[in-house]
């Protein structure tokens, strides 16, 4: 870490301060404090305001940073999170288009995201089987999250395959939860399975 000020930031950011974390980064930013990490802080700051739902300005921040030429980590960062900006927008086929040009430089928590992501896309143009072949391959690995099994699930029963699909949601739904944000998809995935269970009654 060269430059103190970028560290300040990201300590905030991991404590979770994500408002004195982003205006921190601009005022560093704007006094040039933060010039040998300038491209992992503009990828920092875009991420933060998307959060925000400041989708032009993160937009903006993503567009500049492949425009310029960033090393390929930051250009796999700055689509992934135009695809993301894209999709929440409503812009489906550029969001596809987005996706596509990643390569394998995300970090793993952002390349689950981006699995998560894909498979979304997917299900928006009914490709049910082809969001579920992703989230098979995702939901294969150690450590699955509980997203990509409760999308798995979903893609199941929309392409045919019920009886797994309501398997995995069963599953999903009886799992203990650590968060609140788990409670809320185990919450979603008993629902989901009772208009099932509705629907065929």
């Amino acid at each position: 870490m060269q430059a103190p000020h970028y560290g300040d930031t990201l300590f905030q950011f991991y404590q979770e301060h994500y408002f004195s974390s982003v205006t921190g980064l601009m005022v560093s930013q704007h006094f040039g404090r933060v010039a040998q990490h300038a491209d992992e802080a503009e990828v920092l700051r875009g991420g933060m305001l998307l959060s925000y739902g400041l989708h032009r300005e993160a937009g903006e921040i993503f567009a500049q940073l492949i425009e310029r030429g960033a090393s390929p980590a930051v250009r796999d960062r700055a689509w992934f999170y135009l695809a993301k900006i894209r999709y929440q927008r409503g812009f489906m086929a550029e969001a596809e288009e987005a996706i596509a040009r990643i390569e394998n430089h995300l970090p793993a928590d952002l390349d689950e995201e981006r699995g998560l992501l894909k498979a979304n896309l997917l299900m928006a143009r009914a490709d049910y089987a082809g969001a579920a072949a992703v989230l098979n391959g995702m939901t294969a690995k150690a450590g699955a999250g509980m997203y990509a099994r409760f999308n798995l699930g979903v893609a199941l029963i929309k392409s045919g395959d019920a009886a797994r699909g309501n398997a995995l949601l069963d599953e999903l739904g009886k799992a203990p939860a650590a968060s609140e944000e788990y409670r809320s998809l185990r919450d979603k995935a008993n629902v989901a399975l009772a208009r099932i269970s509705s629907a065929c009654g």
